[in-house]
């Protein structure tokens, strides 16, 4: 195992351990992995990686293929740089529809000439959006009533003190780490948890219809956002509340220009 090989074990002692290191370690022999971090929590260690995502396979261009609209909208721009443009500015299109054509017709030759067409084809496309958000929150508020429980490690071994089986109906539990510094021996890890259980009930409060409004504005754009890659624009956008209930409800209209196109392989046999 690769922590094991630059000593992150049980029973090391983690003043003594680099975590950069070792982080820089496991990206450098381990290749598959995108970002690797690692927090110290008490005497357990928490690991989280990302792996990579592998690239997507760059289109042949020696493959035969057309540019067809991946969704709706009306054409702003055309730029063909490989095959035909079919289409022109203003003209609406329709997912699947043809927008710049591979299959080449050409004065004096008689046959078809097949090419790898690509390109940009901005179109002005349409979002509509939805949201709700309730009208109230529920927070926790501490009654006064709580548990204690103190665990201490020694080295390897756990030791419990008071500790109660807790018969709150809701609770909260608040934990505070302590290392016993004064030990004689430091040779041995040791430290102590508190650990609180507060027992809590659930008050209903209403939230300003302004600051829910902003809420949802806030949400809304975030989601359109993520629907729309970087080099899209977003010209204009609409958006309406209504209360219904408990609840409020938010609607987001908006108009973006972005590249509709997307690659299609031609069949021969088409």
């Amino acid at each position: 195992m690769k922590l094991e090989e630059v000593g992150f074990k049980t029973g090391v002692r983690h003043h003594n351990i680099d975590l950069r290191a070792i982080e820089n370690f496991l990206m450098i022999h381990i290749p598959e992995l995108a970002w690797v971090g690692i927090e110290i929590r008490g005497v357990y260690a928490e690991i989280k990686i990302s792996e990579k995502v592998p690239s997507p396979n760059r289109a042949d261009k020696n493959i035969p293929a057309n540019v067809v609209a991946r969704k709706n909208g009306v054409i702003e721009s055309i730029i063909a740089r490989g095959g035909d443009a079919v289409v022109k500015k203003g003209d609406i299109v329709a997912e699947g529809d043809l927008l710049i054509s591979g299959v080449l017709f050409r004065e004096n030759i008689y046959k078809l000439i097949l090419t790898h067409a690509f390109g940009e084809v901005y179109a002005r496309t349409y979002y509509e959006l939805e949201e709700t958000h309730p009208l109230f929150k529920i927070v926790q508020k501490k009654t006064g009533n709580r548990l204690s429980e103190i665990i201490v490690f020694l080295g390897e071994t756990e030791y419990n003190i008071g500790k109660e089986e807790v018969k709150f109906d809701k609770y909260i539990t608040e934990k505070k780490n302590y290392e016993i510094v004064n030990c004689r021996n430091r040779e041995i890890f040791v430290e102590a948890i508190h650990i609180e259980h507060f027992e809590v009930i659930e008050v209903t409060r209403r939230l300003e219809h302004e600051n829910v409004r902003e809420a949802l504005h806030k949400v809304l754009l975030e989601v359109l956002e993520s629907k729309v890659s970087k080099e899209s624009e977003i010209v204009d956008t609409k958006i309406e509340f209504k209360v219904i209930g408990d609840y409020m409800q938010a609607q987001l209209w908006a108009e973006v220009i972005e590249d509709i196109g997307i690659k299609k392989q031609i069949e021969l046999n088409e």
